[in-house]
């Protein structure tokens, strides 16, 4: 059996950070996994997608359909990402918005955070939401919006880590002067999330 994980976002948001505390984590834990990235222009906010497989499989391509768990960094790319998701699988939404740079002139209102809700609630997905830039400006670094989205994914119960592995997957891949700032972010993103249905 295979878990089948899809994180998307656009650049500079550390979604390849994401990807990697995942395969970290199973590697801890003596697990098989393989791991995909595809960037756009991320330099200019432009896509960034990776995929990880965890458990049976050689390849870390998902088809659509096939994943287990969603993991959206940005609302919008989550709609884009949205048919990748298996039926009832899980969504796990930051609750962010980033306007593309060529739409920034445009008048017409650009997707919001309850479309993306709406479109997923219509495809019977189980959502999870958690607001990662609030939580990440609590703690004085954008860096660390990522973490608290790691702390949804572990509450979500997707995933069999708990929140103390997750925690060291993240001291492992990220180092540096952010590691507590990431493990507080993880907690609170882990409190603070929340089941679209127990809004």
């Amino acid at each position: 059996m295979a878990l089948r994980i899809q994180v998307t976002g656009v650049g500079g948001q550390g979604v390849i950070v994401v990807a990697r505390v995942l395969a970290q984590c199973a590697v801890s834990s003596g697990m098989h996994c393989v791991m995909s990235e595809v960037h756009g222009m991320s330099q200019r906010g432009g896509i960034v997608q990776s995929s990880v497989v965890i458990g049976n499989g050689d390849a870390a391509m998902i088809g659509e359909g096939q994943a287990d768990l969603l993991i959206a960094i940005e609302a919008s790319e989550a709609l884009r990402q949205g048919r990748i998701l298996k039926p009832h699988g899980t969504l796990v939404l930051n609750e962010l918005t980033v306007i593309p740079p060529h739409l920034v002139q445009n008048t017409d209102p650009y997707l919001s955070v309850e479309d993306t809700v709406e479109w997923f609630e219509q495809h019977q997905a189980e959502i999870w939401r958690v607001k990662g830039p609030a939580i990440a400006g609590d703690l004085g670094s954008p860096k660390v919006m990522n973490s608290a989205i790691l702390g949804t994914v572990v509450k979500s119960g997707v995933l069999p880590f708990d929140l103390d592995q997750m925690g060291d997957a993240i001291v492992t891949v990220t180092r540096g002067r952010l590691q507590e700032m990431n493990i507080a972010a993880l907690r609170r993103g882990y409190r603070e999330s929340y089941r679209k249905d127990q809004a």
